[in-house]
C-alpha cells in the first residue's frame, strides 16, 4: 500500500470542468515531471484509473463554498462539477489504496514560487504547483530547480 512517508510518484489534480493533472517522479530526489495535461469530464472518467497506476500519493486542490459566494447566489442551480470530480478521484483513490492530500487554492502563489514560474492560470500548471508546494512543505525536497522557460512536459 502506498504511503505518505516516502512517495516516489505523486499526482496532482486541479479539479473542475477541465481538470488539470501532473505526475512527478521523485526517485532521483529531484522534481522530475513525467507528464501533465488537462482533461474534460468524459476524458477524466476514461483515463483516471490509468493515471493512478503506480502512484503513491494524490495531492489535490480542495473546494469549499465560501459564505460570501453562497449569499450572492454564485452556486444557485450549479451542478458543482468541481465537487463531483473531487468525489470521483477520492473514490478511485480509495479503491486503489492511495492516500489523498487536499490543499487550499490559497497555496498556489507559494507553489508557483517554488516552481519559479508565473501563475498563468493553466489547470495543468496549477496541479504542478500543488505538487511543488507538497514536496517542499513535507520536506521531501529542499528546493526545486528552475524549470526552463521553454520546457513543455509531455502531455497525455
Amino acid at each position: 500500500m502506498p504511503s505518505l512517508a516516502d512517495p516516489i510518484r505523486i499526482i496532482g489534480f486541479d479539479p473542475g470542468e477541465s481538470t488539470g493533472w501532473a505526475i512527478v517522479d521523485l526517485r532521483r530526489k529531484s522534481f522530475e515531471i513525467e507528464a501533465l495535461g488537462v482533461l474534460n469530464e468524459a476524458a477524466l472518467t476514461q483515463k483516471l484509473e490509468g493515471l493512478l497506476v503506480d502512484i503513491d500519493v494524490i495531492v489535490m486542490e480542495n473546494f469549499r463554498v465560501r459564505p460570501g459566494n453562497a449569499k450572492r447566489g454564485s452556486f444557485d442551480y450549479s451542478p458543482m462539477k468541481t465537487i463531483q470530480v473531487i468525489g470521483a478521484i477520492k473514490y478511485e483513490a480509495k479503491k486503489s489504496g492511495i492516500p489523498v492530500v487536499l490543499q487550499e487554492p490559497a497555496i498556489k502563489p507559494m507553489g508557483y514560487g517554488f516552481l519559479h514560474q508565473p501563475n498563468k492560470h493553466l489547470h495543468d500548471m496549477d496541479a504542478l504547483c500543488h505538487l511543488a508546494y507538497y514536496c517542499i512543505k513535507r520536506k521531501i525536497l529542499k528546493s526545486i530547480q528552475q524549470l526552463p522557460v521553454d520546457q513543455t512536459p509531455p502531455a497525455t
